[in-house]
């Protein structure tokens, strides 16, 4: 009899301890950083003026890292190929991510935050000088 009663009972806990996956939010800092710090390899630099794209990124500019910290800090390293001899190998510096996670900002740079995934980073800036627009988009992905 006490097998008998048993067996209900180990049924009841094991029905009782399958939860429904819940989707947990994640922040788009928390996939910037990936939780603490997570380096990002430059994939290209698209520059459109009056209608016109042309990838503007270099091979000196596709071998640079950037290093986000989930404290708001940043490590950029320019790689075995540097564009500008004169230029430091690595610099760093702060970023934020606005409240409602559309925009990114960066030594009072702000960019749209296009995608932020945990394989790609898409940011988009647009400037105007006189009657003419320039936008350019950058994408990283992990190194």
């Amino acid at each position: 009899m006490k097998i008998l009663l048993f067996i209900p009972f180990v049924a009841l806990l094991a029905f009782a301890s399958c939860k429904k996956d819940v989707a947990i939010a994640t922040s788009k800092k928390d996939i910037l950083t990936g939780g603490s710090s997570k380096t990002w390899l430059t994939s290209s630099v698209i520059l459109t003026v009056n209608g016109v794209s042309a990838e503007i990124a270099e091979a000196c500019d596709k071998d640079n890292t950037v290093t986000f910290k989930s404290d708001g800090t940043y490590t950029t390293d320019e790689g075995k190929l540097k564009c500008n001899s004169f230029s430091p190998q690595t610099s760093s510096g702060t970023y934020t991510i606005s409240s409602d996670e559309t925009t990114f900002t960066e030594s009072g740079n702000v960019a749209k935050i296009v995608e932020l995934a945990s394989s790609k980073f898409v940011l988009s800036m647009t400037t105007t000088i006189g009657n003419t627009s320039a936008t350019t988009v950058g994408t990283l992905v992990p190194q």
